[in-house]
């Protein structure tokens, strides 16, 4: 009876051992498969999928230090579409903020309309009765929609943590940290959240945090269409009538090559 006892005493223990095996397998081929590599991978093959999208923008800022504080608000029509691997974006809105100095507020007002035909950024801004217009070369390729090489170049400059799943617009997203590799001053952005759609690879949440790890800038991209008709003629890009371009990378060079004045 006793040799019966323990022989079934060894053959339950081995059938455990070999349950937690199977379930610690099981367990790393899940994270496995949930990796931050894969997820990346999941993103970008879906998001390159993406012909068009459009959404309303929502840009909610508050900034503090010890003697300024600024509080705005945006919000805007984004239109997006992708050809090959040409980006084109257009985003037209709206900020208001007020901003406390020496316990003074001072509102302002502004309109905007940003352009990106797949080679250049182009902004109008129109503020106090006057508007200005620039050209500037694109520099990242960080846009709405994980694409190609979204997460190679968010990889250069910041260090990438997967966090829990949660939600955005009302859809399942993967939530991605960065930290940037290189600290700034005080004001500088410590970490910023994307909250990337599963279905679409789109980035309908970013969450950027102060140094002091507060939330400081939050956008949103609410209404979102996929994939409907955008007449290509939204992404090129026309200067107002009297408003002179300025190519911002051209005045960088001129004063580069600018002579040093001897003093």
């Amino acid at each position: 009876m006793k040799e019966d006892i323990g022989m079934s005493s060894v053959m339950n223990h081995s059938w455990v051992v070999v349950l937690i095996g199977t379930l610690a397998g099981s367990w790393s081929a899940v994270r496995a498969e949930d990796s931050l590599e894969a997820i990346a991978k999941r993103l970008e093959e879906v998001g390159s999928k993406l012909k068009s999208m459009s959404a309303t923008q929502i840009v909610e800022v508050q900034s503090e230090s010890a003697d300024f504080k600024m509080v705005s608000h945006t919000s805007g029509k984004y239109e997006y579409m992708r050809k090959g691997d040409t980006t084109m974006w257009r985003l037209e809105s709206e900020t208001t903020s007020v901003s406390t100095v020496a316990g003074k507020d001072v509102k302002m007002e502004q309109k905007m309309t940003m352009v990106c035909d797949g080679k250049f950024n182009y902004t109008v801004s129109e503020m106090m009765g006057q508007k200005t217009a620039m050209k500037s070369a694109i520099q990242k390729n960080i846009t709405s929609v994980a694409g190609k090489g979204f997460f190679e170049t968010l990889r250069k400059d910041n260090t990438l943590k997967l966090l829990p799943e949660d939600k955005a617009d009302g859809k399942a997203a993967y939530v991605i940290e960065a930290v940037p590799k290189s600290k700034g001053p005080e004001m500088s952005i410590s970490r910023t959240h994307y909250f990337m759609l599963k279905e679409s690879g789109i980035v309908a949440k970013t969450v950027m945090f102060d140094a002091q790890g507060k939330p400081m800038t939050t956008v949103l991209m609410t209404n979102l269409k996929i994939n409907p008709e955008i007449p290509g003629e939204r992404f090129v890009f026309k200067a107002p009538e009297g408003v002179q371009l300025m190519d911002t990378d051209a005045m960088k060079n001129r004063h580069k090559q600018a002579p040093e004045k001897k003093p």
